[in-house]
């Protein structure tokens, strides 16, 4: 494991000198009727709009269009559904593009995920299989305006995008600070239909991201800051959504998070619950959110011992314990808090879907994402992971 931590060590300085931009973020509701002002702004007479086409025939996207039309600005809708964006679609998208001069989505994080790697296609002009690994676009791509549908994968504000091979059938990632979105536009009205599960699931990804970020040995002072508001309204208002699910004061609260969340990790980086996640999620076929939602409190635990002073400081900012408890006292108080509010919240506590002779296949593709690329305080062994997965399973009934 040395060597790992020895790469992490090292490629630490060139990580946090490296420059990566924020997006202008304007939130609250209608906050979505700022974008044509924007693409005035920089003078777009063109935009190529991704949406999700439910939206359009539930009537919130009318006036985007009318105003649009009233100010000459010509648009192309690309409504294609797809759960998972791969190489194929990204290419069809660059066909469609035509003389456009901006992109505008409005989606989930599959649909930001597939409007980043289409800025970087039409930046370079190459297709979106040539785009994966890292820094492979560098240069300025179109203005690009994410507006997103969830308030869990934060990637309006990341350099990452995820999409599948379309030959392989692998999902694959293109980093590049080039595809952090110029803007993000917070509408909570554009969340407020989300069924309570995709709600739960898709803010325990971002709890996720947060943590991650906040435990990481790359954290920084501005991390730090961005993860602990996010951690703290999550806890705060996802309860208080799943109760008033129409509340949009308290879904704009999770859509801020999600987004300084997004903030924190791509200056950050996550760590094992996501490169466990990925995989069991690939393997079985569970949602992202509620991989990460049940792998989640098992890892933090892990890291108990190891970053005892940051779960200390969660119990004191959300007031489960005082400044005389200790440390150790403190964090133990964090992990039982966070195993109440996931079950509180309606997320099971095992993967059944699990199965003992994949364990190892696990362990190695877990491994080979996270270490040497993700700062974790704690590396696993293969003992430790083995643990892990026992635990995630749970006993069969």
């Amino acid at each position: 494991m040395d060597q790992y931590e020895t790469m992490m060590k090292l490629k630490k300085p060139f990580i946090q000198r490296y420059p990566i931009p924020l997006p202008i973020i304007y939130t609250g509701k209608n906050a979505r009727r700022i974008v044509v002002d924007i693409l005035e702004k920089h003078n777009v007479h063109s935009v190529f709009i991704m949406q999700v086409a439910s939206l359009r025939k539930q009537g919130y996207l009318d006036d985007l269009y009318k105003q649009l039309e009233r100010r000459n600005i010509h648009y192309h809708l690309f409504e294609e559904s797809f759960h998972d964006p791969d190489t194929e679609i990204i290419n069809r998208m660059v066909q469609e593009y035509g003389d456009a001069e901006a992109i505008v989505v409005i989606g989930g994080g599959s649909k930001m995920d597939a409007a980043k790697v289409l800025a970087g296609c039409i930046s370079t002009g190459k297709k979106a299989e040539q785009l994966f690994g890292t820094m492979k676009v560098i240069r300025k791509v179109p203005l690009l305006i994410a507006i997103p549908t969830t308030a869990g994968t934060g990637s309006e504000a990341t350099v990452a995008a995820v999409i599948s091979d379309t030959k392989t059938h692998k999902k694959r990632q293109v980093l590049d600070s080039a595809l952090v979105p110029n803007y993000a536009i917070l509408d909570p009205e554009l969340t407020e239909n989300l069924s309570n599960e995709l709600t739960v699931q898709t803010a325990m990804d971002a709890l996720t991201h947060a943590l991650e970020a906040y435990v990481s040995t790359y954290a920084t002072a501005f991390t730090d800051k961005c993860a602990l508001k996010a951690i703290k309204m999550i806890h705060e208002y996802l309860p208080l959504v799943m109760k008033n699910p129409h509340d949009l004061i308290e879904r704009n609260y999770l859509l801020q998070a999600s987004t300084l969340a997004g903030v924190a990790l791509t200056r950050a980086f996550v760590g094992y619950v996501h490169a466990f996640a990925h995989e069991i999620g690939a393997r079985y076929g569970i949602s992202h959110g509620l991989c990460v939602g049940v792998i989640l409190p098992y890892v933090m635990e892990d890291y108990r011992e190891v970053a005892t002073d940051k779960l200390a400081q969660l119990s004191l900012l959300l007031k489960l314990g005082d400044e005389e408890d200790s440390d150790a006292l403190l964090a133990k108080k964090y992990i039982d808090y966070l195993n109440d509010f996931i079950e509180k919240v309606g997320m099971p506590k095992h993967l059944k879907e699990l199965q003992e002779v994949d364990y190892k296949d696990i362990i190695e593709a877990s491994f080979k994402e996270c270490h040497g690329n993700y700062p974790v305080p704690y590396m696993y062994d293969k003992e430790r992971a083995l643990n892990l997965l026992k635990r995630i399973k749970g006993r069969d009934e």
